[in-house]
């Protein structure tokens, strides 16, 4: 990642509005390289002030992905594939044609999947609420679709991608 564009969020007032937003009515994909100064209700992607949508670094060990205004679904790692403070971590969310939604971390499953069919939307990056991300961002890739079977291709052994295999819906290199 050191090579990448790399956005650096100061935990108070930095966001990336997009120009449109992602909507997801079904299958998605998210990837997206984080090194958190901070891991205690971290917002790293949401819709902006609201909080029907949005993506939180928990602890090391816990992520919540809020969708459509449901209670948000907690992801919790037991088997070690822990986030790190001050590092990079990659982190791939997906959902599937079947409604799973799951969660990579560093190319390694991170929890167990969970069932949810509303619809995602995003407007930000580094916020959702009155939440901001604090720590460095880069390549912010989105799919409309379920990519995976792609993951490590997606993760490319720690180093971000260059290409991808299928053309992700829009990609903020940061």
């Amino acid at each position: 990642v050191e090579d990448a564009s790399v956005f650096d969020f100061d935990g108070s007032i930095n966001q990336i509005t997009l120009q449109s937003d992602f909507i997801a009515a079904n299958e998605f994909s998210i990837s997206i390289w984080l090194k958190p100064d901070d891991v205690s209700n971290n917002n790293f992607l949401g819709d902006g002030g609201s909080s029907s949508n949005f993506f939180r670094l928990s602890s090391t060990t816990q992520m919540k992905l809020k969708i459509g205004g449901n209670p948000a679904l907690d992801f919790f790692e037991s088997g070690g594939n822990n986030l790190t403070v001050s590092a990079w971590n990659h982190i791939f969310i997906y959902r599937d044609s079947s409604n799973n939604v799951g969660i990579f971390v560093n190319g390694q499953t991170f929890s167990s999947t969970q069932s949810h069919s509303l619809t995602l939307t995003l407007s930000t990056i580094g916020r959702a609420t009155n939440i901001f991300y604090e720590g460095e961002m880069s390549n912010v890739a989105l799919w409309n679709s379920d990519q995976s079977s792609e993951i490590s291709n997606i993760y490319n052994s720690g180093v971000p991608a260059t290409t991808y295999t299928n053309t992700p819906t829009a990609w903020y290199k940061l």
